[in-house]
């Protein structure tokens, strides 16, 4: 995902897209105990970068994703919350209208939820 966002067109050398590769971990955050993992391998400060650019407005929607999906583990929520460039970032785009953005930040906030998740990548 990093060396896509370094990428002038936003792909890898195998030309997977910085897009693709975020909902690619989207579906795997759709697992609990991916979670974690997709957060220890350094995932949030690459969203956070997503996130910022307006150039790509696809990748900051897909970032917002990616968050929102890992949001839902307890665990992760604390990491996400104490991220205040990510936070500053995701209320940015929350009141620019955008659902996932808005939907991260009500499972940070509010913690608990019932909410049935599915990949439709």
């Amino acid at each position: 995902l990093e060396e896509a966002l370094e990428n002038e067109e936003h792909r890898t050398a195998l030309k997977w897209s910085a897009e693709e590769l975020a909902a690619g971990l989207a579906c795997l955050a759709v697992h609990d105990d991916n979670k974690l993992k997709i957060v220890s391998a350094g995932v949030l400060p690459v969203c956070s970068k997503m996130m910022s650019s307006s150039k790509w407005p696809e990748e900051q929607k897909t970032a917002a994703d990616l968050i929102w999906q890992l949001a839902f583990n307890a665990d992760v929520a604390e990491v996400l919350r104490a991220d205040t460039q990510l936070m500053e970032r995701l209320s940015a785009l929350a009141e620019g209208g955008m659902k996932s953005a808005s939907g991260a930040i009500w499972v940070m906030v509010k913690g608990k939820h019932i909410f049935l998740s599915y990949c439709w990548a």
